[in-house]
């Protein structure tokens, strides 16, 4: 019987399935039983079986054999040339690693320091510019005062009141309070009733209060000077204060016994009232006044105006302008640490942020390290299981040639070819392992001096940049001081 040519031929070219994953760096197995199915070799089989080809009597393997066998081969070539590159890429990368050592760490490191000092260098400059004009007014101020407090025999804190700022407050509450009252005392007697009368003794309250009250609650302060002319200004203001406060205040009880007895002279205005007859009355006798009422005008505004001097007594030190001077040495002094802080700040954050890059140096030595150790290691697994991967291939072209031969077998009515009996093997030189030596370490020393000197040496121009900012005499020597000035 004649044999028939086959008809159905294989595709001239398999799509090609890696053996190696370059990603993951690990080999890929090969999906036998996909690749069959998606190439056809069953129904190939099958349908070379049905034309009994190849003949019974065929001794070479036919097209098939070959091109799977072939398939076989060119993705274990494949496998094995991507693995080499793959390793070659890992001694390139050692041996450039080994090359370098610790030169590109010790450079980096080098420059890290030196661009710190001049950091440093320039920041300290600028901050020392910007808070000598601090130090300079701080010194000023403290100079000032220590003169003052010399000169006015003063060892003590100056009381800095805390209520100064409410002191109006509760002198306008006085002063409110005063008009009110007094308004309702004359507002029987006064032609334009309880308003007009709470307008004229809310002027008289401010003369009272912030006239004469701030007389003598200020001659108060004044006299405690030592120096005589001060002391005995301040002697006058308060006799000046407490007399104008008293006839006032006097004044005011006669011009209400005025009002009072106006009924007997209606027709005079209160200007003629005044002249005609409060006037005469507190001329003739001051304290002579008709009634109670009057008196107790009298006793309220003078308690009005008391009560405002030991205000204006109390809102600053009892020694004359020992508080202003006290205060602006404590502002001068406030805003120089404020401005010594921030510098300081500023100068510190260099210090850190340069100490913090060459502390990450050395953890990349350290990486380095186990970046060697992990190539290394990696290419050893590689190539340690290189051989026992490869020996998969002959497997697999076993079950790929077997599938085809038993779908074929079934097909023919004639007897298997004489070949069908033989094992089919890859190439040999497939199996061979690419080659691979370790790389010498590299010299990497993760105890090197040069990273503790590094920083020693950023410290030290830390320490320089700070030391050399200005700081005012008083704070440097507080020798003789008194406490509350040593800070």
């Amino acid at each position: 019987m004649k044999l028939k040519v086959w008809k159905s031929s294989p595709p001239v070219d398999w799509t090609e399935v890696p053996g190696w994953d370059e990603t993951k760096k690990e080999y890929v197995e090969l999906q036998c039983e996909r690749w069959l199915e998606e190439n056809r070799i069953r129904d190939l089989g099958r349908e070379n079986g049905e034309q009994e080809y190849p003949a019974p009597d065929a001794t070479q393997p036919d097209e098939m054999h070959q091109k799977i066998r072939a398939w076989i081969n060119r993705r274990g070539r494949a496998c094995k040339d991507a693995v080499s590159k793959f390793l070659a890429l890992q001694r390139y990368t050692l041996e450039l690693q080994r090359k370098e050592g610790m030169a590109p760490i010790r450079d980096k490191v080098e420059g890290l320091r030196d661009d710190a000092i001049g950091k440093l260098k320039d920041r300290g400059a600028t901050e020392r510019a910007n808070l000598n004009q601090f130090a300079r007014e701080a010194q000023e101020a403290r100079r000032d005062l220590n003169a003052f407090r010399k000169d006015a025999q003063l060892n003590r804190v100056a009381e800095d009141s805390t209520t100064a700022k409410a002191m109006f407050l509760v002198l306008a509450a006085v002063v409110s309070v005063e008009a009110v009252y007094n308004a309702f005392m004359l507002a029987g007697v006064y032609e334009t009733g309880l308003a007009g009368a709470v307008i004229v003794f809310l002027t008289i309250g401010v003369v009272n209060t912030a006239i004469f009250g701030a007389l003598v609650g200020e001659g108060w302060r004044f006299k405690n000077s030592v120096r005589r002319v001060t002391s005995s200004g301040g002697w006058l203001m308060i006799t000046l204060g407490g007399v104008g406060l008293l006839a006032l205040n006097l004044f005011v009880g006669h011009f209400r016994d005025s009002l009072q007895s106006r009924a007997a002279r209606p027709d005079l205005s209160i200007e003629e009232l005044l002249t005609d007859d409060s006037i005469p009355r507190f001329v003739a006798n001051p304290i002579g006044l008709d009634g109670l009422p009057s008196y107790l005008l009298v006793i309220v505004g003078i308690g009005a105006g008391l009560f405002a001097a030991t205000k204006w007594f109390g809102r600053d030190d009892p020694y004359p302008g020992y508080g202003r001077k006290y205060r602006r040495d404590r502002e001068h002094h406030r805003r120089y640490l404020e401005a010594s802080r921030d510098s300081r700040d500023r100068l510190e954050e260099i210090y850190r942020e340069s100490t913090d890059k060459i502390t990450d140096a050395r953890l990349q030595l350290e990486n380095k390290k186990g970046q060697y150790r992990l190539l290394t290691d990696t290419a050893r697994r590689i190539v340690g299981d290189f051989s026992m991967h490869l020996r998969q291939y002959q497997d697999d072209l076993g079950f790929l040639i077997a599938a085809y031969r038993t779908e074929n077998e079934k097909a023919r009515t004639t007897p298997a070819p004489v070949f069908f009996k033989d094992r089919p093997v890859i190439d040999e030189d497939m199996l061979g392992a690419p080659e691979w030596s370790d790389i010498p370490a590299p010299d990497y020393d993760e105890d090197w001096s040069g990273f503790r000197d590094a920083i020693r040496t950023v410290q030290t121009a830390y320490q320089q940049a700070t030391n050399a900012l200005p700081v005012p005499d008083y704070l440097q020597d507080t020798e003789g001081a008194s406490p509350e000035f040593a800070e």
